[in-house]
């Protein structure tokens, strides 16, 4: 059985991804082992210390409208190269330009 997130709390996650100004779109990719929720960066961290730096900086943000969810995904926060790759064929279900 796939595990899914409710498309009410993927929009509760927008509102909350609204106040981080470096996100410009989140995607959630769905059909692996465990669903990944996507963050794209406007520009790729520079090394691997910053890119974990990046994962641990939105964890606690999105704690709250994940809930329960957010010990049943796995996170990626990256540049525009590395999430054209985890989200390829995947529609954002967050655009900062949009929002």
């Amino acid at each position: 059985m796939t595990y899914s997130i409710p498309a009410r709390v993927l929009a509760d996650v927008a509102v909350v991804l609204r106040g981080r100004r470096e996100i410009q779109r989140g995607f959630l990719v769905e059909g692996g082992e465990r669903p990944v929720l996507a963050l794209e960066l406007d520009a790729r961290p520079a090394s691997v210390e910053e890119a974990r730096a990046n994962v641990q900086s939105v964890l606690p943000i999105l704690a709250a409208p994940l809930g329960k969810h957010s010990t049943r995904i796995g996170f990626v926060v990256g540049g525009p190269e590395e999430i054209a790759v985890t989200a390829a064929d995947v529609a954002p279900f967050y655009e900062r330009d949009s929002a």
